[in-house]
């Protein structure tokens, strides 16, 4: 049987978010003998800081995109343009041209919406951009979002039956990993994310900076990239603004006050992220909104508790107390109370731990997201088929 010719029109890392990293996770792994897989490379930028922002060379990389995607069409002739649609002006710009340009070959397309922002980009936006959104959103053959929880934000443009749910999914890499974290000395909180207000970073300072007062024996390690403007979130609950900077002040407060107990480690990956992984023994990302986030289940694959908000997919596959300790956006005395008790509990540590690399063997492999995603574009290209 012919196999399936599919374009992935998808970023790959630089820079490392979860977009890239399953972008790169799917190239290398492929969906199995059924397809072809074709790559065009959508990135424009190659930091998440500069994500989102209209530029001269943005839009330069853009055309170029562009092009090359109608030379793909051209030369390939794929039967499905699969891609991941983003949440910002800028991204959305770039998938509605690819969108459009795979219309005009008479092409299926297939989106993948990896977060959960798509409302507040649509409501923010003007009512030109509205209207361009739902006339590019009723070109897909099919919407694949990574949270039930997201239907909502899709189901006034697009028919329930064309949109499905596929939850993500860590590469081997992270799977049938051993850490021996007992009797040590030290217990490290590890935060891997973009450091801005929308990941929770100003309110995990906050809450670190008693708990870090009061346990000699605590230390806090950050991975992940400074933002030059918070884009998300800009004010407190209290109606203050908040800056980039306002949180770069609160982190060195932080660090003049604890010292080397508080790290950077700056964009980690490969062995670097690994170790990190490995030296952590409880994972925070207390997020104000998220679909699946990758680093989570990574965490969970390493064996680690984690301390999340229950936003996106997490309170759909997570049990509070088994696999997580859930935390609103924003309570900053909750977020300490349970980071206070995960220190002082190394039993619940463990077997919080123990439960979530259980439940990503489980049910988190790539093979079940490669079997899902595989029999949602066969099934695509199925029916685009009969129709030409």
């Amino acid at each position: 049987m012919t196999p399936i010719r599919v374009l992935a029109a998808v970023p790959i890392p630089p820079p490392y978010s979860g977009p890239e990293i399953n972008g790169a996770m799917l190239l290398s792994r492929g969906l199995g003998d059924r397809f072809q897989i074709d790559h065009l490379r959508t990135n424009i930028r190659r930091r998440n800081a500069d994500k989102g922002y209209v530029t001269a060379s943005a839009i330069w990389s853009m055309v170029g995109m562009i092009a090359d995607l109608a030379a793909a069409m051209m030369r390939r002739r794929p039967r499905v343009v699969y891609l991941y649609l983003s949440q910002n002006v800028t991204g959305f710009v770039r998938d509605a041209a690819v969108i459009l340009v795979a219309a005009l070959f008479r092409t299926s397309v297939v989106a993948h919406v990896r977060g959960s922002n798509f409302a507040n980009f649509y409501e923010s936006s003007s009512r030109f951009m509205r209207a361009s959104a739902r006339f590019v959103l009723r070109r897909l053959s099919h919407l694949i979002l990574v949270s039930d929880s997201c239907r909502s934000q899709f189901s006034r443009v697009i028919a329930s039956e064309r949109i499905s749910v596929v939850y993500n999914a860590v590469g081997e890499e992270f799977l049938g990993q051993q850490v021996d974290r007992r009797e040590r000395p030290v217990v490290t909180l590890f935060f891997m994310g973009h450091l801005s207000v929308a990941k929770g970073f100003r309110d995990a300072l906050i809450a670190l900076d008693s708990l870090l007062e009061c346990h000699g024996n605590v230390k806090f390690v950050v991975a992940g990239e400074w933002l030059s403007e918070e884009r998300n979130i800009r004010f407190a609950q209290d109606g203050r603004s908040i800056s980039a900077a306002d949180v770069r002040a609160l982190w060195a407060q932080l660090r003049y006050k604890h010292g080397d107990r508080v790290q950077h480690l700056g964009v980690v990956d490969g062995g670097e992220k690994m170790a990190a992984f490995r030296n952590a023994d409880v994972f925070l990302l207390p997020s104000y909104s998220e679909g699946f986030p990758m680093v989570v289940l990574e965490a969970m694959a390493m064996g680690l508790p984690v301390v999340v908000t229950p936003v996106g997919a997490l309170p759909e596959v997570l049990r509070e107390g088994v696999n997580a300790m859930f935390v609103a956006p924003g309570d900053v005395k909750m977020l300490a109370c349970v980071l206070e008790r995960l220190v002082s509990d190394e039993a619940l540590r463990f077997s919080m731990g123990r439960a979530n690399r259980d439940l990503v063997d489980r049910f988190f492999r790539f093979e079940s997201v490669q079997t899902r995603l595989g029999d949602i574009l066969a099934g695509i290209a199925t029916v685009s088929q009969r129709l030409t």
